[in-house]
């Protein structure tokens, strides 16, 4: 409602100091309504209840399905981690050639990261998995924020 008092989504963006192409509005609007947060694919689609729950959640919207897919398994405390925890950095620090010189330490700094990752997956082959099982792991270490993975 509020964007149709300025004419609709593109000529509101239109208004700004730096505007994006119209194209690249009309693109958003379509994949908006093809991820199930609008009724139609044009500019004066309605926003479904998904669209106005990703609008007051601070994640995207591809996040904001797993958190509604989580409450609907009874699994939300897993899927609001999982979703936090994708929106941040890495949790396993990969090691870095420009601090590890020596090739040989760096291989095997390399492959203790790896190993650690594929033990926190425990055989589900999914990222993120194996980030909620890190951060249980992390809990029942008793918080200990030196642990590194």
């Amino acid at each position: 409602l509020l964007l149709r008092g300025f004419g609709g989504p593109t000529k509101l963006m239109a208004m700004l100091p730096t505007p994006p192409p119209s194209s690249r509005v009309q693109h958003t609007i379509k994949e908006l309504f093809r991820q199930g947060a609008m009724l139609s694919d044009g500019e004066d689609g309605e926003v479904t209840d998904l669209g106005k729950l990703a609008a007051d959640m601070p994640v995207d919207l591809q996040l904001v399905k797993l958190i509604v897919l989580g409450m609907a398994f009874d699994c939300l405390p897993d899927a609001i981690v999982m979703a936090a925890v994708l929106c941040t950095q890495d949790l396993f620090l990969l090691p870095s050639k420009a601090f590890i010189r020596d090739t040989a330490a760096f291989v095997r700094s390399l492959q203790s990261n790896l190993q650690r990752r594929v033990e926190m997956d425990a055989g589900s082959y999914s990222e993120p998995i194996a980030l909620l099982n890190a951060y249980k792991t992390w809990l029942s270490d008793g918080r200990n924020s030196s642990t590194a993975y």
